[in-house]
């Protein structure tokens, strides 16, 4: 939908980017903008399309001192809204709206005046990056409240094959991995490469729903001329080594940033937390080493799927 920025009550800055601005939204006040919205909860609350709560982002207002830069950054959140215009999935961030008018080619010849160009989107309460951190406390204080570790660990681990075993904590971080499996999944079957997998870039709605956000890498490959991107893109601890090399690469190096997630997820640790920028190049990037697996703690099959998802040749990771 295209909309005016007078449609909208904008309240408090929630978050800064390199590039944008996160404002919420307090009121919707053009009822337009509220059909067609299916949510669990539809109590038209304010700041909300049917229950749905929401935000703005905009660019930075800053950029309009760097043409290039500004150029730049308006591209890309174009293209986003480009992207996000053309899909629908339950686990990535929808698109509500854009500022009337404002298409690619006009954002970009507006120049200077243009700073107002914003996308309505779906309100996200907190990242992965957080809830890990969360979840990593509440595994803390109940080893540190039983004190008997032993037992403790037993709990966090199923045995071997049996998932009737797995505890519900687990569970809940499994959920979480299948969700963003799913969304993937559905973006490279819309030929969409994401090329920026990590915690940081995935969130949670109001209603506890795993969401993809922040398509600012994302690109589209039109599968008729195999227009697949060469160079590095992305966050270092997550990119696949192909990528980092300044290779070709295809839908298999979001694969790779899939299995680093999923291991975090699963271990509640960072990846790679003690290497250098030079370890990364030497052991990881131009050689095989990942992060550790302890064969007693995960279930074959997952250490399994993991293990592929992040070979280091590309033919090999799971789909």
């Amino acid at each position: 939908k295209e909309i005016d920025r007078h449609d909208l009550l904008v309240g408090k800055l929630l978050g800064k980017g390199s590039f944008n601005h996160i404002f919420e939204v307090k009121e919707v006040r053009r009822e337009s903008l509220l059909d067609g919205v299916e949510t669990k909860d539809c109590d038209h609350s304010p700041g909300s399309e049917q229950g749905t709560k929401l935000v703005v982002k905009y660019l930075r207002p800053s950029l309009r001192k760097d043409r290039v830069k500004f150029c730049a950054a308006a591209a890309d959140l174009a293209l986003e809204a480009k992207i996000l215009s053309s899909i629908k999935h339950p686990n990535i961030i929808r698109l509500h709206g854009v500022t009337q008018g404002c298409t690619a080619s006009a954002f970009l010849s507006k120049g200077d005046n243009s700073g107002g160009y914003f996308l309505l989107l779906d309100k996200l309460e907190r990242t992965l990056e957080q809830r890990i951190v969360q979840w990593s406390e509440e595994r803390n204080i109940v080893e540190k409240g039983t004190g008997k570790l032993a037992h403790v660990r037993a709990l966090f681990t199923p045995k071997k094959s049996d998932y009737n075993g797995v505890n519900d904590f687990l569970l809940r971080r499994l959920l979480v991995a299948l969700e963003v499996a799913e969304g993937m999944k559905y973006l490279h079957g819309c030929n969409i490469l994401y090329r920026d997998l990590k915690p940081a870039n995935i969130g949670f709605d109001s209603f506890g729903k795993t969401k993809i956000f922040d398509f600012g890498l994302a690109t589209i490959i039109d599968q008729r001329t195999q227009n697949f991107p060469k160079g590095a893109c992305g966050t270092p601890l997550y990119m696949a080594p192909e990528v980092a090399r300044n290779c070709k690469y295809d839908f298999s190096a979001d694969v790779y940033s899939y299995g680093i997630l999923f291991w975090e997820i699963f271990t509640l640790d960072q990846p790679f937390k003690k290497f250098t920028q030079q370890d990364m190049q030497d052991k990881v990037v131009y050689g095989t080493v990942r992060p550790k697996i302890s064969k007693s703690r995960w279930p074959s099959e997952l250490r399994d799927i993991v293990v592929r998802c992040w070979s280091a040749d590309p033919l090999e990771r799971k789909s």
